[in-house]
């Protein structure tokens, strides 16, 4: 038996969880506001947790159809990092490589999809341990 909840998997970074599928950020077990287009900047970055994705590839993810000022990526950039409190009490997410891109600097854990999101008040989730050859 396929659930749709078993397909989409509960991100875990920090204070947060994500549901990719449902597009919905919470914190503390809580709904995060947060605009489709900064949404969908998170969502290219937790995909590739470490990495630097090129203000390109986000671009052309966030606006496949459109053309956009090189500030509209900034200003979406700036709300996500507003909505995570990045930079606050030490919390940091997402770095800027100017002229580059951008990465999601904090590690990202995949629970079970039918995993409950983390408690208020809870710890960050420990680092994970790589292995050679794992992306995602």
């Amino acid at each position: 038996m396929h659930d749709d909840a078993l397909l989409d998997p509960l991100l875990l970074f920090g204070r947060f969880a994500l549901r990719p599928r449902r597009k919905l950020l919470l914190e503390a077990g809580e709904p995060v506001r947060l605009g489709s287009r900064a949404l969908e900047l998170l969502l290219a970055l937790v995909e590739r947790p470490g990495e630097l994705v090129s203000r390109e590839e986000l671009v052309a993810r966030i606006w496949p159809t459109t053309v956009v000022e090189e500030t509209s990526l900034r200003v979406h950039a700036s709300r996500l990092r507003k909505a995570l409190r990045d930079g606050q009490d030490g919390a940091r997410y997402i770095v800027n490589v100017p002229g580059r891109g951008y990465a999601f600097v904090e590690p990202v854990i995949r629970a079970d999809a039918g995993a409950a999101a983390p408690a208020h008040g809870a710890r960050r989730a420990p680092r994970p341990r790589r292995t050679q050859g794992s992306r995602r």
